[in-house]
């Protein structure tokens, strides 16, 4: 549970960092919190559509 707090903070204090994202989607995976990993990438889809003109690779 720390380690997803302190990638939220991350997350928080810099939406763009593709890192802190990954952190908190592997920290909420590692912590048996499925659905919230997915949610976190979820909203990073979201925030990256949001604050550039950059959308998600899909393969």
């Amino acid at each position: 549970m720390a380690g997803a707090l302190a990638a939220e903070a991350m997350v928080r204090d810099r939406p763009l960092c593709e890192e802190g994202w990954r952190l908190l989607a592997l920290a909420h995976w590692a912590g048996g919190r499925r659905a919230d990993a997915l949610a976190a990438l979820r909203r990073r889809a979201r925030s990256c559509a949001t604050n550039s003109a950059a959308t998600p690779h899909r393969p």
